[in-house]
C-alpha cells in the first residue's frame, strides 16, 4: 500500500519541531532548561514539541532569541487570477 502525503499542517509541524530541536542540540540546551527559559515546567515542553502548533508566538519568539538563531522570513508571491491562495509563510531559525 503507497504512503499517503503528510498533510500541510503535518509538514509545518515537522518544520518546526526540527528548528526547535536542531537549535536545542546546537546550544546543548535539554527540555528542563528549555522549560525554565520560557517559564513552563518541563511536560509542558514536551507536549508542545509533540503538537507544535500549540506555542504561542511569544514562546515561539523566546526560543529563537534563546538560541541565538537568524531569522529569515519568505513570502510567496500573490497568487495569480485562478491559482488560489499561495500566502504562505516560512519562517526558519
Amino acid at each position: 500500500m503507497p504512503r499517503l502525503k503528510p498533510s500541510d499542517q503535518e509538514e509545518r509541524n515537522r518544520i518546526v519541531r526540527a528548528c526547535i530541536a536542531g537549535n536545542q542540540e546546537r546550544q546543548g540546551i535539554d527540555d528542563v532548561g528549555l522549560a525554565k527559559y520560557l517559564g513552563v515546567v518541563p511536560n509542558t515542553v514536551r507536549n508542545k514539541k509533540k503538537r507544535p502548533e500549540t506555542f504561542t508566538l511569544r514562546e515561539l519568539r523566546l526560543v529563537s532569541r534563546r538560541s541565538g538563531a537568524t531569522r529569515v522570513i519568505k513570502k510567496a508571491p500573490p497568487a495569480r487570477a485562478g491559482q488560489g491562495r499561495t500566502d504562505k509563510i516560512t519562517i526558519q531559525f
